[in-house]
């Protein structure tokens, strides 16, 4: 299930300067995401990845119960780079969520 493209990924970030790496995860960990989402007044699609040491599924459970009307699904098998990786359980995901929502007579989707 593992993509070329996911495995070069990872090897890239191990890469990277461990202080620059450090400085980011800083940075991401002083944002506020619970706030913004539970400000939201529309549909919101938590995908969560059951490999994901940088959000697994049950904080990005967590997240989502900030929410007013979030929907979060976890795709077995992804890592954090899991939609390069196997991007057929995302599109999935997000096809299925987005076929829940409203439609206005032109076919938009109105989420």
């Amino acid at each position: 299930m593992t993509d070329p493209a996911g495995s070069a990924g990872r090897a890239a970030a191990r890469a990277r300067d461990p202080g620059s790496f450090a400085g980011c995860w800083d940075a991401i960990s002083r944002l506020d995401v619970a706030a913004g989402l539970a400000a939201l007044d529309l549909p919101v699609l938590a995908l969560a990845r059951d490999a994901d040491i940088s959000l697994p599924p049950d904080a990005a459970e967590t997240l989502a119960r900030t929410g007013r009307d979030t929907t979060t699904v976890t795709v077995a098998g992804g890592w954090h780079l899991g939609a390069y990786e196997h991007p057929e359980p995302y599109r999935d995901a997000i096809e299925a969520f987005l076929a829940t929502l409203p439609t206005h007579p032109s076919g938009t989707v109105l989420g």
